[in-house]
């Protein structure tokens, strides 16, 4: 079988490639370095004993056949511009390190129902106590004010008689037969049996303004002058 004639570029650049060796520079790029590296190596297995030379054909023919060597790599590293340097990654969350937060020293206790009770109780009992020495200071130094409180013989007012003592007021027997409460916020006190045992006793008169209430229920009376 005959071997097929090889380009004219070809075979001068493998004359020179065969006559130098593989690691010869004279070749124009290293695209035809590379083809004619691999001539050189046929022609070393099965050397030719005349290769097709490029006078036999033109030069015109030459010329035209020739492709035009890509430029070299000293030249593009001189005109490529510089690439920017590429974006730093975005911040991973699954790679955060949680192991500083559990080294801290405090710690939340657990839910505990009992103690919680216990000191929702003793909340509870120190407020009772505080307003049992706001009472009992009340009681020593309350003094009652005569001149705000409604005067005998004063226009729309009865003479009503304690009937009974409690916390909050009294109740008071009226002229006409009926009942009433007087709250002990007319006289000016948070009220307490001791404290209102001090200010009047079962049996006192008072001069109050009756509210007469037809519901059923007990009416209602005023001591201050200014009560509505």
């Amino acid at each position: 079988m005959a071997r097929r004639a090889l380009p004219s570029w070809v075979a001068s650049a493998s004359q020179r490639i065969v006559s130098s060796g593989p690691d010869s520079f004279h070749c124009h790029s290293a695209y035809e370095r590379h083809a004619s590296l691999g001539v050189w190596r046929s022609f070393s297995s099965n050397p030719v004993s005349s290769p097709p030379s490029s006078s036999n054909q033109g030069p015109t023919q030459t010329q035209s056949s020739a492709p035009t060597p890509p430029p070299s790599s000293s030249n593009q590293a001189q005109t490529s511009i510089p690439t920017p340097p590429p974006p730093p990654p975005p911040p991973s969350y699954a790679a955060t390190d949680y192991s500083s937060y559990q080294q801290t020293s405090v710690r939340r206790r657990p839910y505990n129902l009992e103690a919680k009770m216990r000191m929702k109780q003793y909340r509870r009992e120190a407020m009772h106590r505080q307003q049992a020495l706001a009472i009992e200071e009340e009681e020593r130094n309350f003094q009652l004010d005569q001149s705000k409180l409604y005067q005998k013989g004063d226009p729309g007012t009865v003479q009503g008689i304690v009937k009974e003592i409690i916390t909050v007021g009294y109740f008071m027997k009226l002229p006409d037969g009926r009942e009433g409460l007087l709250p002990c916020m007319e006289l000016g006190c948070t009220g307490g049996i001791p404290l209102l045992t001090r200010l009047f006793k079962v049996g006192d008169e008072i001069t109050v303004r009756q509210q007469k209430m037809y519901d059923g229920g007990k009416d209602k009376l005023f001591a201050k002058k200014d009560s509505t």
